[in-house]
């Protein structure tokens, strides 16, 4: 669960470009886990990596994670 965020606090600490780079290797690793809390955060945190940069792959990802 812990890397399913790190994206999310990348961004937080400034760090967007290495946010996105990590975004969909935690996108699928917390798919392996099989946990579906594991699997939102993961796209939340994506979807913040990319909301300034990508808007349509952020959205595209907190869509997902709320479906």
């Amino acid at each position: 669960m812990c890397t399913a965020l790190l994206p999310f606090f990348l961004v937080l600490g400034g760090h967007g470009d290495e946010a996105r780079r990590v975004a969909a290797g935690s996108v699928a690793a917390a798919e392996a886990t099989g946990i579906p809390l594991s699997v939102c955060e993961a796209l939340f945190a994506k979807g913040r990596a990319f909301a300034e940069s990508d808007p349509s792959v952020a959205l595209a990802a907190y869509e997902r994670c709320i479906a």
